[in-house]
């Protein structure tokens, strides 16, 4: 019987089916919905919102399902038309009713899986951060801080479409989140990465902290002298034992505890390190160095340091990482990381040295001894540990160097000795007749050639006297120094370019209207000066007129972030001698600007700012300098250091002035020794002494009577007292009889 009203059921369907497809909608049932149904339901009256004169296709039934879907109740409820209405017939009943149903049947197909028109949903608050966090990795991102709260009834769990609604003003706060969580991307060759910074700072810090990370494990992270910014260059020149760098000792104790157990292959390199907590690439590269098991390795060295720890213990380990760490130093040179990759700057943190060479120049300082012996030097050489046949040392060419002079080889100095003291003898003798030629001098035009003549002394020491008086013109001077590399420019700046090394010491102009990183602060029409541990950076401005000017300077900290400041000078300089118009230092972000000093000047002489690192220290000493001299009368012309030279100084050193005068500007460097009384500063006449007497004293027989003393005091006839002013003109007097260039004396010597 089931079977039979399935069977019934399925054919009326079919039936159904069949008719309602045979139906036209706009001839068949338009018809029936205009007699029955638009009175109520038309444009001019649509009752419960149904509005039959918008159906005029069946693409306008398609638009609005739902309307139909509520017909297809009130036909087969039979509420509707109603009772009052005029009412289909059977006949009308079934076509109206079974077309409508058909309809929504073929509507219903064409639309399956379809859940028609959704409420755009969304994540709550909650799930959107977390995911976020796991895509990015950032767990820091909270890109929904700014998001209206979710509803505490429960739907934020549901996701609810209705509940979880997306306002205008919501979308534009995903879109602005969006972009938010964009700013955290950071490109790499192999994708894309997310960070939880957003400056480059903070990325390549981050990145650091990684690698250091990584690193921590198998180097040293203690942080030791040197590892600061402000250290001694004495403490940064070395990088061993430093942060960052390999901890020998953990290596050579654990082969050496287990040097049996690595030798008979009862552990592994990899298990060694694994256990005792190092780097198994460099322990296996060590362990091949040092197994005895192993054919020797071709290199003296390395055999060396084999043979000494198979003979080595846990008491005699300090020494062989000793000598490791000297040979290290020896063939490593550890650059400065800030300079990698700069022009002219180094390719990596270590970059080995070249220390094999046919031929090697090295100098010794001479202390002299307190006394009074002789300076006795000793030479020797070893071979490298590979024995001695076909090795031969040969020592030639030893000379005194780094005096006032030319330099003075040894074979002459036993000559020079005694032309020395032909000269001290007769120098002694005719004191009285070198102030005579002074006294001379400072009447007559004579030179001190002349005057020497005349009087019958020697040329030499009578320029040493005139020297130490101050008596006479003295020339102009000669810069020494002069920095001969150009720079063509700094970093990517090519208006930024000067004079010096690629590293320091150097002297820069900057010659735009832009201030410029180079990494210090360039300013507009600017120059700085960078010295080197040890070797000053000057600007000298040689006069180029005689008369009274007046200087005015200032220097200050061109690099305030870092460094430990710099010391500097303002000097004077003529021929003879120099003095300190001002002098000092300041510390970090600090600067000095001098009040207006009139000098007398000549030409020929030397005004210069020279710059130097404090305590030795370098780093960050970029430095900002600047000079303006004035004539006091005549032209009163000006010159300014900064507007002349900023804009052309890499036409030549020196360079003209703006005036039309050459050579004036000269860009110079020396030993920092030398900064202060080391440039050729002659010793001051003691005040109070028979020498000051004499200077001061017009009449000319007394005059005459204290040089008569002063060559008694010099030929040790009349003692001083300890500590007076005449113990001090001795010294003098002695220092006198040396000439200044005794290497001048040479010609009339014999050579050993």
């Amino acid at each position: 019987m089931e079977r039979l009203i399935l069977f019934l059921l399925i054919i009326w369907i079919s039936n159904n089916e069949t008719q309602a497809e045979s139906l036209d909608y706009t001839k068949d049932i338009v018809p029936l919905l205009e007699k029955f149904c638009v009175d109520c339901h038309s444009d001019d009256e649509a009752e419960a919102d149904l509005n039959f004169d918008t159906f005029r296709t069946i693409d306008d039934l398609r638009s609005d399902t739902k309307a139909w879907i509520k017909v297809d109740k009130m036909l087969s409820s039979r509420q509707m038309p109603p009772k009052k209405s005029d009412q289909l017939s059977d006949s009308e009943q079934d076509t109206l009713s079974g077309w409508v149903h058909e309809f929504l049947i073929v509507e219903a197909r064409a639309r399956a899986g379809d859940p028609g028109r959704v409420v755009l949903r969304r994540l709550n608050n909650d799930e959107y951060n977390y995911t976020v966090r796991d895509l990015t990795g950032v767990n820091s991102l909270n890109p929904t801080r700014e998001f209206p709260v979710d509803g505490a009834a429960g739907e934020g769990f549901t996701n609810a479409g209705d509940a979880l609604v997306m306002s205008p003003a919501l979308v534009e706060k995903f879109l602005d989140a969006g972009k938010e969580v964009s700013k955290h991307a950071v490109l790499t060759p192999t994708g894309i990465r997310f960070s939880e910074h957003l400056t480059e700072r903070d990325l390549a810090d981050e990145l650091m902290k990684k690698i250091r990370n990584f690193y921590s494990g198998y180097v040293n992270v203690e942080i030791k002298g040197g590892d600061n910014w402000n250290d001694s260059a004495d403490l940064k020149s070395s990088a061993l034992n430093r942060n960052g760098s390999i901890p020998l000792g953990k290596y050579f104790t654990s082969t050496l505890k287990n040097r049996k157990e690595l030798v008979s292959g009862s552990v592994s390199v990899v298990e060694l390190a694994e256990r005792d907590g190092l780097n198994p690439k460099y322990l296996q590269f060590l362990w091949e160095v040092l197994d005895p098991s192993r054919p020797s390795p071709d290199s003296f060295l390395l055999n060396r340091v084999r043979n000494q720890w198979n003979r080595s213990n846990d008491s005699s380990l300090s020494v062989l990482i000793s000598e490791v760490t000297k040979w290290q130093q020896a063939l490593w040179r550890y650059d400065a990381i800030g300079h990698i990759g700069r022009e002219g700057g180094p390719k990596a943190w270590m970059n080995p040295r070249n220390v094999t060479s046919n031929i090697q120049e090295f100098r010794i300082a001479l202390d002299e001894p307190k006394d009074g012996s002789d300076i006795v030097i000793y030479l020797g050489a070893s071979d490298l540990g590979d024995g001695n046949s076909g090795d031969y040392v040969l020592w030639k060419e030893p000379k005194l160097v780094g005096g006032v002079g030319g330099d003075i080889s040894m074979k002459d100095v036993p000559g020079l000795g005694i032309e020395l003291k032909r000269i001290r003898k007769q120098s002694l003798n005719n004191v009285s007749k070198f102030l005579e030629a002074a006294t001379d001098a400072l009447k007559e035009k004579d030179g001190p050639d002349e005057l020497a003549a005349r009087h019958g002394v020697d040329a030499l020491i009578l320029r040493s006297w005139l020297n130490y008086l101050s008596i006479g013109p003295g020339g102009p001077v000669k810069v020494e120094g002069l920095f001969k590399n150009r720079i063509p420019k700094t970093g990517t700046y090519d208006f930024v370019r000067g004079w010096g090394s690629a590293q320091t010491p150097s002297i820069i102009g900057n010659s735009s209207d832009d201030q410029v990183r180079i990494p210090g602060i360039s300013k507009p029409h600017s120059v700085v000066a960078h010295p080197s541990p040890t070797i000053f950076a000057a600007v000298g401005w040689k006069s180029p007129i005689d008369g009274v000017v007046t200087i005015e300077t200032e220097i200050n900290d061109a690099h305030p972030e870092c460094g430990n400041g710099v010391e500097w000078w303002i000097q004077h300089r003529t021929s003879r001698k120099h003095s300190n118009l001002a002098k000092g230092e300041f510390g970090i972000g600090g600067s000095y600007r001098s009040k207006p000093m009139n000098a007398a000047i000549r030409k020929g002489e030397l005004v210069s700012i020279i710059v130097g690192p404090s305590t030795g220290n370098h780093s960050c000493d970029l430095t900002n300098i600047n000079m303006i001299v004035s004539e006091v009368s005549g032209p009163k012309r000006k010159w300014n250091l900064a507007l002349e030279v900023s804009s052309r100084i890499h036409e030549g050193n020196p360079i003209r002035d703006d005036h039309g005068n050459d050579s004036v500007w000269h860009f110079y460097k020396g030993p920092l020794a030398e900064a202060d009384g080391g440039l050729g500063n002659s010793a001051r006449v003691p005040p109070g002494s028979l020498l000051d007497q004499w200077i001061n004293e017009e009449n000319p027989e007394k005059k005459f009577m204290l040089s008569l003393k002063i060559q008694e005091l010099a030929m040790d006839k009349i003692k001083p007292d300890s500590g007076s002013p005449d113990e001090l003109l001795i010294l003098h007097i002695n220092e006198i009889f040396v000439p200044d260039d005794p290497a001048k004396l040479l010609g009339s010597v014999k050579s050993d």
